[in-house]
Parts: C-alpha cells; sequence; structure tokens
C-alpha cells in the first residue's frame, strides 16, 4: 500500500468529504430504522410521503450548495457598507468568524491576510482611512467619503427690486492654455489570497531563502498546474511576491554570496536588515 502525502488543506477537504459522506449513511439509516418500525405494508399514501421525504435535500448537501465565503477585501467593505460606522479589527475577524467560521483553518494565516487586506484597501486603492482610538490599542477603520457641495439656498425678499445699472461690456481676454496634466495611472490590483498564502507556506516548509524561479517551481506543484500554466503562474507568484515586500512587509529582499538574482525571506528572519545564518 502506497503512501500519499496531503498538504494541510487536502487533507481538511479529504476529513470534510468523509464526513459528510458518513451523514448520507447515518441518515439513511434512520430512515431505514423507520420504515422497518411502520407498518408492514404501508398504504399508498405512506409510501407517498416517505418518497417525498427522499426528495428533500440533507442539511449536509444543503451546507455543500453554499457559496464560498467572499475575499477579506470585499468582505470589509460589505460591513463597512452595513454599519455606516467605524469597525476594529477584532470586530471584522469576529462578525466574518460568525458567518463563514466552518471554513477557516488556519486563524493565523487569516488574520494575516486580514492584515494586509486593510493595509490595501487604506493605501492602495484609499477606499478606508484607520484612526487611533484614545486610550485604547489598535486602530479603527472607516469608509472614506468625499463631502458633496452644499446647494446654496437663494434668499426671497419682499422689497421691490432694483433696477439694474448699466455697465459697460469688457472685452474679454483670451485664456491661457493650461497644460495637460498627465494621466494618473490606476493601483494595481491586489494578487490571489491563494498565492499569498502559497508564499507563506513554502518558506516556512523550506525554511531557507528563495528565488523567483524556485518560487515558480514550488507554485507548478503546489497547485498542481500543468506546464502549459507556467508563464501566467510565474506572472503571478512575481505579483504575490512584489505586494509581500513593498505593500504588506510580510517579506525582505536579500542577496546570496556568488550567486545571481534576488531571494526572498520572511521578515522575522533578519535582524538588523541581516539574514539570520540559519535561513541561507
Amino acid at each position: 500500500m502506497t503512501k500519499v502525502k496531503l498538504s494541510p488543506r487536502q487533507a481538511a477537504e479529504l476529513n470534510l468529504l468523509y464526513l459528510n459522506e458518513l451523514e448520507k449513511i447515518r441518515q439513511r439509516s434512520a430512515e431505514i430504522i423507520a420504515l422497518l418500525k411502520a407498518l408492514d405494508q404501508p398504504g399508498d399514501d405512506q409510501a407517498e410521503s416517505l418518497a417525498q421525504k427522499d426528495e428533500k435535500p440533507s442539511e449536509t448537501e444543503i451546507q455543500e450548495q453554499k457559496t464560498e465565503p467572499p475575499k477579506w477585501g470585499e468582505y470589509i467593505m460589505k460591513l463597512l457598507n452595513e454599519r455606516q460606522r467605524g469597525v476594529t479589527v477584532s470586530q471584522i475577524y469576529k462578525s466574518y468568524i460568525k458567518e463563514y467560521g466552518k471554513v477557516i483553518e488556519d486563524e493565523k494565516a487569516a488574520k494575516n491576510r486580514l492584515g494586509q487586506a486593510l493595509h490595501y484597501l487604506q493605501n492602495t486603492k484609499k477606499l478606508i482611512e484607520g484612526s487611533n482610538r484614545k486610550g485604547k490599542r489598535g486602530n479603527i477603520y472607516r469608509l472614506i467619503q468625499e463631502a458633496a457641495p452644499k446647494p446654496k439656498v437663494e434668499s426671497k425678499s419682499t422689497s421691490t427690486p432694483a433696477k439694474p445699472k448699466a455697465t459697460r461690456t469688457k472685452k474679454a481676454t483670451p485664456k491661457k492654455a493650461e497644460p495637460e496634466k498627465a494621466p494618473v495611472t490606476p493601483p494595481e490590483e491586489m494578487p490571489e489570497e491563494k498565492y499569498l498564502q502559497f508564499v507563506e507556506d513554502t518558506l516556512n516548509k523550506e525554511r531557507r531563502i528563495l528565488d523567483r524561479n524556485e518560487f515558480v517551481k514550488y507554485a507548478m506543484v503546489y497547485f498542481n498546474l500543468p506546464l502549459r500554466n507556467k508563464i501566467s503562474t510565474r506572472g503571478k507568484v512575481i505579483k504575490a511576491l512584489n505586494y509581500m515586500t513593498k505593500d504588506s512587509g510580510a517579506l525582505k529582499k536579500t542577496k546570496k554570496k556568488n550567486q545571481n538574482g534576488t531571494f526572498f525571506g520572511l521578515t522575522d528572519w533578519f535582524e538588523d536588515n541581516k539574514l539570520i545564518p540559519e535561513y541561507k
């Protein structure tokens, strides 16, 4: 019998699949026992009701039909629009757990992705703003709402209107042409969360710094991708590495002696911007 190595995510999905199958077997057994306790030959009405009962989907089937939970960025915007007031990181996480708690496997990784999403919405997208709470730890986040100009109310006067004074018409002076403004480039979209998680998982597993080519090779195996997807996968991996280095600060760049290219490691692998020898 051959042993198969499964990642934590694959093992959790397989475990959930088997639990669902066991639940279906248990429900079917309960229905069979109920049938045995009933009359030896049920009438047409009983047979029809049992047939209708079989057609109803089980609770596990209803759970399987539920849509996947939204990404952190989408959920944060949805929550702020619904509440119309500031929320803390703890409130966002607890609300998410209440709705989608069963699908969260790694709490540390989930909180890390939540922090990255808040940083992205605040500093890149400019959709939310964070401010300190007086005497309390942590920030509170709100939507950025542009103040709309208030319309001017014309005052009504009861006095008789004054006669307009004769004014000399001034010649219109030509306006100077304003210089064209450079087009504003839109901010880059946030990389897929699964690629951010892949980078963390791979570094924690290998326990050493890696370059871009090594990350691409590991990604092909991690996501079980065909060779024809190598170019598109490389773009997604590089996008995740750039985001985690420049925006979220989860990674740091470094060089290797007598080797070309840039290598990446987790931020806690560095002391005073120098790589700890354990992770070389």
